[in-house]
């Protein structure tokens, strides 16, 4: 759930509505699956994880491989905005 609350969930121009998301995403899943007290003390860690699975694969590509394509400057993006406002 973490990954996709950082990536198709999350919406870069309005970084700021990730804990109305992220909350809203719990809510919706414990319907179905509770998770236990220790997930949810977890989860925004995970959610960090998640943002720099983003970060750290296109900083490679970019400095490996010399990947300057749009698509790895979205996810160099994206990963930084996610880190910077994960713990909102």
């Amino acid at each position: 759930m973490a990954v996709l609350l950082c990536s198709a969930l999350f919406d870069e121009r309005h970084p700021e509505e990730i804990g109305i998301q992220r909350q809203f995403a719990l809510r919706e899943y414990q319907k179905h699956i509770k998770l236990t007290d220790a997930e949810l003390e977890a989860f925004p860690i995970f959610c960090d994880v998640a943002h720099a699975m983003h970060l750290l694969q296109a900083t490679y590509e970019e400095k490996e491989k010399r990947n300057m394509t749009k698509e790895n400057r979205y996810w160099l993006k994206l990963g930084r905005i996610g880190l910077g406002i994960s713990r909102l």
